[in-house]
């Protein structure tokens, strides 16, 4: 078997392996959130023939992200017969691919030893464990984002078609967050800075920006909502006010707070702060300078990356902080640094950083969650079977809970109602629905007191002609008009 055969048998079989750590008691242990939530209803949508030009609300005023991850997903949906699992697999085996390609393609630019060392760092970093676990716009750009580094790391693109390849995924990477744009940026300068003909980085830029595509179309259809609602409306500003800014920006010296803070996380999801990368790249950097009296201009300009990554991420977090912020630039710091070390003779250090992983695993990602996806589906299944609902009376629904954080849109049981073939009214319509359900997680709540902009466009004063129903710890209210 010659080497390339080898390497490819090799990395199949650590992708298999990683796939089923990924993996392991994923349906039990995975969180149904709102967000998950909204990205599956999404997904079951375009299935059902309803296709969508952009993806979900971001926090900076009107803005909508692109469509792409719910395209990403719509097969593995389809060909599980809507079966959420098979999201969650198929969401695992992405990321284990991309780290089975990482193992194939250092083994043949390096050595099988250094591949393997890598893919385990890889492996066992806590953030590609959590992201793994999670579909969702926030995470799931992650794998994609190790295939990009991995190829232009390691891979001649020098072409008009691998320009090409490497601006459509770069720019689907882009659509599915844009926080992913404070590592990107400095993907895109690399790529210009390592190209000998800088003309051929216009076929880079120009498939960049044939990925927002379906944006545009959507903003000319729709007179530009989104650009008004942002920029003329000031929408944006709500991304910048006060409430939104971190503690940690409100000190006497907001930069070094900033720094502590970030540091802390970077803990948790790469095991060691980014000062630690720094250093390790510095060092790095100076030990080629006395060995061959040389330091590549890349490897210096991919160091000053990471550090200039750093402070770009320092910037954004001054206006809003959300956890997810913080993955792409500890990502790019994480995997930029590796792969300068591995190119070295001091690559046994990764040793270190997989001992330290495998040291504080996030054990508590494979225990079973306290909002698990069968109670869901278990709760419209019982009002599809009580007949609360039915498909010739327009319905709509509103879910109640005090936990994680979630939205009383309910995507969640708007997802299973799709699932078993009821289509509830749009969560902008409830005027026009003659049947509400108020799933309630919070035992014994007093929906009298439950008021919001759904409600009052559906109509209070229905309310007190209620039924209560229960599926498991789920209350179910179920209001009619008729």
């Amino acid at each position: 078997m010659n080497q390339k055969k080898y390497a490819l048998f090799a990395s199949l079989i650590l992708s298999l392996s990683i796939f089923i750590l990924y993996s392991y008691n994923l349906s039990q242990a995975v969180l149904f959130t709102s967000d998950l939530g909204r990205d599956l209803y999404k997904t079951i949508r375009i299935t059902q023939g309803d296709l969508v030009l952009i993806g979900s609300k971001m926090n900076l005023g009107g803005y909508f992200a692109g469509p792409y991850l719910y395209y990403l997903l719509a097969p593995s949906l389809l060909i599980g017969r809507f079966d959420i699992n098979a999201v969650l697999y198929f969401h695992a085996m992405l990321f284990a691919a991309s780290i089975g390609y990482f193992f194939w393609q250092t083994s043949q630019k390096l050595n099988p030893l250094k591949a393997l060392v890598g893919a385990l760092a890889l492996t066992f970093m806590p953030l590609l464990l959590i992201c793994a676990r999670y579909p969702s716009n926030g995470y799931s750009y992650l794998s994609l984002l190790l295939f990009l580094l991995t190829y232009i790391f390691f891979s001649n693109f020098e072409s008009k078609k691998a320009l090409l390849i490497l601006g459509l995924v770069t720019g689907v990477i882009l659509n599915i967050h844009p926080i992913s744009s404070l590592a990107l940026i400095f993907v895109a300068f690399y790529i210009l800075f390592s190209l000998k003909k800088k003309q051929l980085f216009l076929f880079f830029a120009g498939a960049l920006l044939v990925t927002f595509a379906p944006t545009i179309v959507f903003e000319l259809r729709h007179d530009f909502v989104m650009t008004k609602d942002t920029f003329i409306n000031h929408s944006y500003l709500t991304f910048t006010k006060d409430s939104h800014t971190p503690q940690f920006w409100q000190s006497k010296n907001p930069i070094l707070s900033s720094f502590l803070f970030i540091s802390e996380k970077f803990k948790k999801l790469i095991v060691l702060p980014p000062l630690f990368y720094f250093i390790s790249v510095f060092c790095l950097l100076v030990w080629k300078r006395l060995h061959s009296r040389k330091i590549p201009k890349l490897d210096l300009f991919l160091a000053l990356s990471m550090i200039a990554s750093l402070f770009l991420l320092i910037a954004v977090l001054r206006f809003h902080f959300e956890e997810h912020y913080i993955f792409s630039v500890a990502f790019f710091i994480s995997v930029t640094a590796m792969i300068l070390i591995l190119r070295s003779k001091l690559w046994i250090f990764i040793l270190v950083i997989i001992f330290l992983e495998i040291q504080n695993f996030p054990v508590y990602l494979y225990q079973n969650s306290a909002r698990s996806l069968i109670k869901i589906e278990q709760a419209v299944k019982y009002s599809i079977n009580q007949r609360l609902v039915s498909k010739t009376v327009p319905f709509n629904l509103i879910q109640i809970t005090d936990a994680y954080g979630l939205v009383p849109t309910g995507f969640e049981y708007r997802f299973f109602f799709r699932k078993y073939g009821l289509y509830p009214n749009s969560e902008y319509d409830f005027e026009n629905a003659k049947v509400l359900l108020i799933f309630s997680e919070t035992p014994y709540y007093n929906i009298d007191r439950f008021k919001m902009w759904a409600t009052e466009q559906f109509g209070r004063e229905y309310f007190n002609k209620r039924e209560v129903y229960h599926s498991g710890n789920i209350d179910i209210y179920r209001i009619s008009k008729q």
